[in-house]
């Protein structure tokens, strides 16, 4: 049965809902081009053609990719591998001084060594933490508690722990929670989220922005508790 699709049925459709069905690009099959929406099934990202960002969110999977941390036998305190745990991610980013140690063979933990930009996002506790990795000088690979979100060409990772850690992206992530006594948050349930993406010079403006406010937090918190030493320290010593 023959379909009467015309150029400017195609063009209608296409514009139809544009918050919800975001057109990015073109795929080519054997005997067929599809139009490509932000929420169609088609999976292929890579086959995509005349990419464009465009509005409305992507599912994570087509703009980064998502691993599960190592599971660790035992620490010491010396080896080649830094692990991060739960406890190293703080309100302001990681620990890395405060690291757990292990020695073992660079290949046999290349596959969860982290990256520059990685984001991090605790899987285990009713507590959600994210954060995202800067390089070291070491290799250093993230704790089975730990789900890593790899960004692709397009997406930067500091831009989605922003995203992460606000309240419709901590409602999104709660809502990925499974279990009763212990909830924990399945690597592959972390694929199917939907995220924003926008150009990244808006990503980058934003990220500035939160930079900058950070820097003047944690500068103005040294202050105050160094002021707060100052007043103790001088009300003790009139004590006696």
């Amino acid at each position: 049965k023959a379909l009467i699709l015309t150029p400017s049925s195609i063009s209608g459709l296409l514009t139809q809902n544009t918050q919800d069905k975001a057109f990015v690009g073109f795929a080519n099959e054997p005997d067929s081009k599809y139009f490509i929406h932000v929420n169609a099934l088609y999976t292929k990202v890579s086959d995509l053609e005349n990419i464009v960002v465009a509005p409305g969110p992507v599912l994570l999977k087509d703009v980064a990719t998502v691993f599960r941390g190592k599971a660790i036998q035992g620490k010491s305190d010396s080896g080649n591998i830094a692990v991060i745990n739960i406890s190293n991610i703080t309100e302001t980013g990681i620990d890395y001084k405060s690291l757990d140690l292990m020695e073992d063979e660079e290949r046999k933990v290349a596959r969860y060594a982290l990256d520059e930009d990685d984001v991090l996002v605790t899987s285990r506790g009713t507590t959600i933490k994210t954060a995202v990795f800067e390089a070291q000088n070491r290799t250093c690979i993230p704790s089975a508690n730990i789900n890593v979100i790899r960004p692709k060409k397009g997406m930067r990772g500091a831009f989605l722990k922003l995203f992460l850690e606000s309240p419709v992206g901590l409602k999104m992530l709660k809502g990925l929670q499974r279990g009763t006594t212990v909830v924990n948050i399945n690597y592959k349930d972390l694929e199917d989220l939907e995220v924003p993406y926008p150009p990244l010079a808006e990503q980058d403006a934003l990220i500035d922005e939160y930079n900058e406010g950070l820097k003047f937090y944690t500068e103005t918190l040294a202050a105050a508790e160094t002021a707060w030493k100052g007043v103790q320290a001088s009300i003790q010593s009139r004590l006696y």
